[in-house]
Formats: C-alpha cells, structure tokens, sequence
C-alpha cells in the first residue's frame, strides 16, 4: 500500500476531484480550465504498482534503492500518445485494482509536479482519476499551465475555508513579496516593432460598492479562465498592491474565477509595509 508519510494525512483532493466532475458532466472550454487550474494546487498520487518498494524513513520521507524499478500506470491518449495516470485519492487508485488491492502502491506528488511530468517528452497526455468521471491534459496545456512564475502560496491561501484565517494567511502570503500577474486586454498589446502605441488595458473590475478594483492572479491559467484571449504581465506583489491603491482603483481582487478575495486599500497598505519594514508584526 501507500508508503506511511509521518504528519503527512492521506490524499483526498476534493477540489480538484469536483473540477473533473464538473467537466465530465458539461465538458467545455470553461470546466478544462477549471481542472487545469486546480492541478496548480494540492497533492495527487501517482499509481506505482508493480514498482519496487521504497525505504521509509522515520520523519517520513522516502528513497529507492540503486537499480530499483519505479514505473508509473499510464494509458493512451486521444491520439494514441502515453497518457499518465494520476489520481486524487487512494480510492480513485483502488479503483484500477479490484481484483488485488494489497499489492496496490502509490507515491505522493504535488499536483504541479504531475503536471510536470506530464510536459515531459515522455507523456503526451494527463489523466485525472481515469477509472471517472475524467479529466484528460494535453502535453501543450499541461506545459503551458506551468509557463511563467506562479504564486501557489497565496493559492493556497485562497483555498482555506475559514474566512478570518484565509484572509490572514492570504496577507501573509503577499507579505513575502512574490510574483502575481495582471491580465492584459491581448488587442490592446502594439504590433511588434511599435515604439509609440497607446498604453495596454489591464483588466480590471468592481467592487459590490461599484468602485474599480484591480484584477489579479496567482497563475497562468487563472487568467485565461477569466479571459481565454489575455495574455498576461507578472509582477511583484508590491507593485500590484501599489497600483491597486493608487487611483482610480479602491482595492484589490484576486483570481476572480475563484476561490478569491477582495482586499481593502487599508489591508494593501499594511502588507506594503510589513515588506518595507519586514520586522512589523503580521
């Protein structure tokens, strides 16, 4: 069975799972990205049945001998290409093995290291809990979820449930001054070799007072689930914060597609200067 990862609770990406369910049940344009999007956050399993077993250390982590075997299941794709496997809980793996859930093996990963796998020449596909409902990644979209910097930390900020403390580790999270993207208007982007057009759009929207609020994201595909045609420009988190107290805008929104959240100018301001002066309190 699945090594024992000590402190670590067992992989239940639920999330992720009701994205797949939502596409497999109206699969569209909208629905993928949602799925694509997901697999930039939580942990996933790899199906490693049949592969030699690992030494589990003590504090949890896990090593393979010199020459040991370690093979991933794996399909084939629409177009005949390898598709991975990967799975969102133990049981979506158990589901492939009916017949012999004892000699089931799994290896844990973060959703964006399958994700990485998945771009290598190896794959050409990603499936997400294949036995279904299923999700299938392309190679190409699967490389361009992971293009550019992303900001899983305020990510995973965004997804804690309890409002008091999502927001708080949400704050935390720009404290440390990483990268976030604004969504560019693609139309608005000059010609190539045009010094002197006119400045780019930068999305923006309302908050529920109907004053403007700057649009933000944590990653690539954030932005094309609000916009697919917007390319997008990264930042540090300062400066989008800066631009998002400086009129016209009253605040900040972060991944609109959800989950996300709407900051203050007076919440903006103190994490400034929390990066200004790194010894203020939180």
């Amino acid at each position: 069975m699945t090594p024992s990862i000590s402190g670590s609770a067992p992989v239940d990406n639920v999330s992720l799972r009701t994205a797949v369910e939502a596409f497999a049940a109206d699969p569209n344009q909208s629905t993928y990205l949602d799925v694509v999007r997901g697999c930039l956050q939580g942990r996933l399993l790899l199906d490693s049945t049949g592969s030699d077993r690992p030494t589990v250390e003590a504090d949890g982590s896990y090593s393979f001998a010199a020459g040991a075997t370690l093979k991933f299941a794996a399909g084939s794709g629409p177009d005949g290409r390898l598709a991975l496997f990967a799975f969102t809980s133990q049981q979506q793996i158990n589901r492939m093995h009916p017949e012999d859930l004892i000699a089931v093996q799994a290896l844990v990963q973060p959703a964006a290291g399958a994700l990485q796998l998945a771009s290598t020449d190896e794959y050409g596909w990603l499936y997400i809990d294949p036995a279904g409902p299923t999700c299938a990644i392309s190679h190409r979209d699967a490389a361009f979820a992971l293009l550019g910097n992303r900001n899983d930390a305020v990510k995973a900020a965004l997804e804690i449930d309890d409002p008091h403390m999502g927001k708080t580790a949400v704050l935390d999270a720009l404290a440390t001054n990483g990268p976030l993207l604004l969504a560019v208007d693609t139309e608005s982007v000059s010609a190539p070799g045009v010094i002197d057009g006119p400045p780019v759009r930068i999305r923006e929207s309302v908050d529920p007072d109907g004053q403007p609020v700057l649009l933000a994201f944590t990653s690539g595909p954030e932005v094309s689930a609000h916009n697919i045609a917007d390319s997008f420009a990264t930042k540090p988190a300062a400066e989008v914060m800066r631009d998002a107290t400086t009129a016209p805008y009253r605040g900040l929104v972060i991944n609109p597609g959800g989950p996300s959240m709407l900051l203050s100018p007076a919440e903006l301001h103190a994490v400034l200067q929390r990066i200004a002066s790194p010894t203020l309190p939180g």
